[in-house]
C-alpha cells in the first residue's frame, strides 16, 4: 500500500506539471503539426523537375536546411513519446498496485465485529455460552473477503479453532472472551491477518424466561422410624414439564447417593434433591431455573427415645405408677430368688415390702436395622424383704423395664409403654451380686447393653 501511495504523490505531480506548462505542450504539440505539413510538402514532386535537377546547388541548400530543420522537430517527437511511456507507465503501477492490495495482499480482519453468541434458547441472567453456541457473520466478511470460498473456509476454521471462557448466568451486557485458535500458516495460506485472535464478545438480545421452582411441591414422605428412616420423593406439580420432563434423586451423607429412595434415615440428616431434565425440554417450555438441586434436613420425624432429656416431667409422672405397680406385682412372686441371692435354704418365710424407687436410666443407640433393642428405660427399685421367723431383712434390687420407646413431636405415647421386670437371664438373672446393691445392678445392666449410651433423670 505505500508503494501505491507513492506512484500517486509521482501521478498528482505530473498532473500539476501539466497544469502550470500547458502552453509550452501545445507549442510542442503545435510544432509537431507543423513539421508533419513541411514533411508533406517535401515529398509531394514540383511541376518543373528540370529546373529543380539543373539548380542542383540550390537544391543542396534546401535539403541541409531540411536536416537541419530536422533535428530539433524529431527532438520533440521524443519528448512526448517520452511523456507518453512514462504515463503508460504510472499507470501500469497504479493499477498493479490496486490489483496486489486487493487480490493478493492480507487482509486485516476484527472478528470480534463478526462473532456473536446464538442466543436462542438462552434467557437473561440464565444463560450460559460455549464454543458451540458461536455464529460468524459471513455477509460481513464478504464485504471485506471478496472469494466466497476463502470466507466459508474461515468459517469453518473458527468454529472449529475457538474457545470460549467458562461462564453461567450471563445477562445482556456481559463480555465473554472468546480466543481464536488458528495457526498463523493457515492466515498466511489464505491471506488473512486478524487484528487480534483473543478478544471479547458483548451479549445481547437475550430474552426474559419464566423462572420456575422445580422444588416447590416436591415433598419428601417419610415411613418407619429415626434412625431406621425410608424415605421417598412425592412429585405433586400441576406444571407438567415439571411433572413429567423433571426426573429427581437424591443423596444423603451416609453414602446413598442419586436413588429414588432411601434407607436407615434419621432425624438431623440433610438429604440432597437433584432435578435433573433435558435442557432443550426447559428452553423449549421459555422456562429458567434458579437451581436444579436442593437440601432438606430431616426433622420432626417419629424417632426412638435417644436420651432421658427427651422425657418431660409429665411424661415421668405418667409412665411411673405403671412401673411401680409392675414393680409391686412381680415382687411377690421374687421370694424365691431373694432365698437364692442369700442362700436362705429352702425353710423361709419373706414378705416384701413396697418397692421403693432408685434410679431411672435411659440406654440407646445410633445403630441402625431391626435385630436389637434401639433403647431401653429402666426404673430400678429397692425392695425390702423380712424373713418372718427371725425377722431378718434383706435388700433386693428389681429393674423393672421397657424397649424401643417412641418419641414423636408430641412427645411419648404413654399408652404405647409396657413395664414388664428386667431379667436378661445369661447376664443378669443369675448373678446374685447384681441384686444386692444399687452400683451392683446398675453395673450388671451396663454389661447386658456394652455398645449403649446411658443417661439418667
Amino acid at each position: 500500500m505505500k508503494i501505491n501511495l507513492v506512484i500517486l504523490l509521482y501521478f498528482i505531480d505530473f498532473l500539476s506539471l501539466l497544469k502550470y506548462n500547458n502552453k509550452e505542450l501545445i507549442f510542442i504539440l503545435g510544432g509537431l503539426k507543423m513539421d508533419e505539413e513541411n514533411e508533406k510538402k517535401e515529398t509531394t514532386p514540383t511541376e518543373n523537375e528540370e529546373i529543380v535537377k539543373e539548380d542542383v546547388k540550390e537544391e543542396q541548400k534546401v535539403e541541409s536546411t531540411v536536416e537541419v530543420d530536422k533535428k530539433p522537430k524529431k527532438s520533440k517527437k521524443g519528448l512526448i513519446i517520452s511523456i507518453i511511456i512514462i504515463l503508460v507507465i504510472i499507470i501500469a503501477c497504479a493499477i498493479a498496485g490496486f490489483v496486489y492490495a486487493t487480490f493478493f495482499s492480507a487482509k486485516e480482519i476484527d472478528l470480534s465485529k463478526y462473532i456473536s453468541f446464538e442466543t436462542s434458547g438462552n434467557y437473561n441472567g440464565y444463560a450460559s455460552f460455549d464454543e458451540y453456541d458461536l455464529t460468524v457473520d459471513k455477509k460481513g466478511l464478504r464485504k471485506i473477503i471478496d472469494d466466497r470460498k476463502t470466507v466459508n473456509k474461515l468459517e469453518e476454521r473458527i468454529l472449529e479453532k475457538s474457545e470460549v471462557e467458562t461462564n453461567e448466568n450471563v445477562k445482556n451486557g456481559d463480555k465473554i472472551k472468546v480466543t481464536i485458535k488458528i495457526s498463523d500458516d493457515w492466515l498466511k495460506e489464505y491471506k488473512i491477518k486478524l487484528k487480534s485472535k483473543s478478544f471479547e464478545i458483548t451479549v445481547k438480545d437475550l430474552e426474559e424466561a419464566e423462572v420456575i421452582d422445580l422444588f416447590k411441591d416436591v415433598e419428601l414422605e417419610f415411613s418407619g422410624i429415626s434412625p431406621n428412616l425410608s424415605v421417598s420423593i412425592n412429585n405433586t406439580s400441576a406444571n407438567s414439564f415439571i411433572k413429567y420432563d423433571v426426573y429427581y434423586t437424591m443423596s444423603v451423607e451416609n453414602g446413598q447417593s442419586d436413588l429414588v429412595t432411601l434407607s436407615k434415615i434419621r432425624n438431623g440428616d440433610k438429604i440432597t434433591v437433584k432435578a435433573k431434565f433435558d435442557e432443550s425440554d426447559l428452553r423449549q417450555y421459555g422456562y429458567a431455573v434458579n437451581e436444579t438441586e436442593h437440601t432438606y434436613t430431616v426433622e420432626g420425624q417419629n424417632e426412638y427415645l435417644k436420651d432421658a432429656s427427651q422425657l418431660s416431667q409429665e411424661t415421668k409422672d405418667s409412665i411411673a405408677p405403671e412401673a411401680l405397680e409392675e414393680a409391686k406385682s412381680d415382687c411377690e412372686y421374687r421370694s424365691y430368688s431373694v432365698a437364692s441371692v442369700y442362700s436362705l435354704g429352702y425353710n423361709y418365710n419373706l414378705r416384701a415390702g413396697d418397692p421403693e424407687l432408685q434410679k431411672v436410666l435411659v440406654a440407646s443407640t445410633d445403630k441402625t436395622g431391626y435385630s436389637y433393642d434401639k433403647n431401653n428405660i429402666f426404673y430400678i427399685y429397692k425392695v425390702t424383704y423380712t424373713e418372718l421367723n427371725s425377722q431378718a431383712t434383706y435388700d433386693y434390687y428389681l429393674v423393672e423395664s421397657d424397649s424401643d420407646i417412641v418419641v414423636s413431636s408430641e412427645g411419648v405415647d404413654v399408652d404405647d409403654i409396657y413395664f414388664s421386670e428386667f431379667s436378661n437371664y445369661s447376664k443378669f438373672y443369675y448373678d446374685n451380686e447384681a441384686h444386692k446393691g444399687l452400683d451392683s445392678t446398675i453395673n450388671a445392666i451396663k454389661s447386658c447393653y456394652t455398645d449403649y449410651t446411658f443417661t439418667e433423670f
